[in-house]
């Protein structure tokens, strides 16, 4: 089958979108399907495929961004004009992007609508509404649980079975990665990795250093405007900012720590916006800490809970309360029975469910159905 993924995530980048759709493109060309990735094109040169270690097995095309204002609606109509040539070999169209999917729309192609957050504004929301009643939706992907309950709740011509739950994932560490050399002194290493914006829980770790003097806190990631901001409030010693790194480097730094922390706010807000994504996530950094066999503490959040278990595959604290994380840490550093455990947990579990081969295959379960060859004929 041959499936064009349409997204609006620069490639390469250090967006978690972009790391996603290259995953997930991978994972479905690795299904003996024929995938072509199309998106924004990076500001680097690097090799996109070295970059999120990737197999060449599926094909990118990029596009140079436009000015600012207006790009979505530019990216749109390329994708549309590049995919109007190619018509005739469309089986399926794979689009997290509402707009591009919109302008698809005049292809008549089956395809499948994947989403991460509710949509921002009114033609955001009108859009939805077009795609989500057309005849050739095959179904709507959504990240979480919360987030289907909410479609359904604004959308009450969905039918729940045209919904499909399926959280982000990872790939199984290689486990021929080199534990990266990390600074400082303390026997015990905690680490982050991921993006420092506002609800990501930098400032609680912050807090947490001073609580825990004899614990070495490591935070990889983050642009260099949010490591400022950390950096003026002043934090310990223990504390060491990794800043960017390539996306194949974070497993080296992963299996270095002891502890992982997934310290998330109740409001989230996307890099550089006010949009809040706090209820509706399905944090990559998760099940990238899962498939390292990491001991893991997250925010006791609902949206979390769909996937962590306390005292099974993680231990969950009070976002609010720094001494709920202090007392996490002393636990799992004082009982390596019970740090053993929920690693060992924590892996069976990504395992199982959690590999972006089986997202894929998932996924190829709805392109292999009975619905999508009826719905394609009409």
């Amino acid at each position: 089958m041959n499936i064009f993924y349409l997204s609006q995530a620069r490639l390469p980048s250090s967006a978690a979108n972009s790391v996603h759709v290259n995953k997930m493109c991978d994972a479905l060309a690795k299904q003996k399907h024929n995938v072509t990735l199309l998106g924004y094109k990076g500001n680097s040169d690097s090799d996109i495929y070295e970059y999120y270690s990737t197999t060449p097995n599926y094909t990118i095309k990029t596009f140079d961004l436009a000015e600012k204002t207006g790009e979505s609606i530019w990216l749109a109509l390329k994708t549309l004009t590049w995919l109007f040539t190619r018509r005739q070999s469309i089986n399926l169209i794979y689009s997290r992007s509402a707009i591009c999917l919109f302008a698809a729309l005049a292809l008549r192609k089956p395809f499948i609508y994947e989403v991460h957050s509710i949509p921002r504004t009114k033609l955001h929301r009108f859009m939805e509404r077009k795609i989500l009643k057309h005849k050739h939706l095959q179904t709507l992907v959504v990240i979480t649980q919360q987030l289907k309950n909410w479609y359904l709740s604004e959308f009450s011509f969905l039918q729940e079975n045209r919904i499909r739950v399926l959280p982000d994932a990872s790939d199984p560490t290689d486990p021929n990665v080199i534990a990266a050399t990390l600074p400082g002194n303390a026997i015990s290493k905690v680490g982050y990795v991921g993006h420092l914006y506002p609800g990501k829980g930098g400032e609680l770790i912050i807090e947490i250093a001073h609580e825990v003097p004899e614990v070495d806190f490591h935070l990889v990631g983050g642009r260099n405007e949010d490591i400022a901001r950390l950096t003026a409030l002043k934090p310990p010693s223990n504390v060491f900012f990794h800043g960017h790194v390539p996306y194949k480097q974070t497993k080296s730094y992963l299996i270095a720590f002891d502890i992982v922390l997934a310290p998330y706010s109740e409001e989230v807000n996307l890099a550089k916006t006010d949009v809040d994504i706090g209820q509706w996530m399905s944090p990559l950094k998760i099940f990238e800490y899962m498939s390292a066999g990491k001991a893991i503490i997250a925010s006791d959040l609902p949206v979390l809970k769909e996937v962590l278990c306390h005292e099974n595959n993680c231990l969950l604290a009070n976002p609010r309360s720094t001494a709920s994380w202090t007392e996490a840490i002393d636990k799992l550093l004082n009982e390596n029975s019970l740090k053993e455990d929920i690693s060992k947990n924590a892996f069976a579990h990504f395992c199982q469910y959690y590999t972006w081969e089986s997202r894929a295959q998932q996924v190829t379960q709805v392109l292999h159905g009975d619905e999508l060859v009826l719905r394609k004929a009409r």
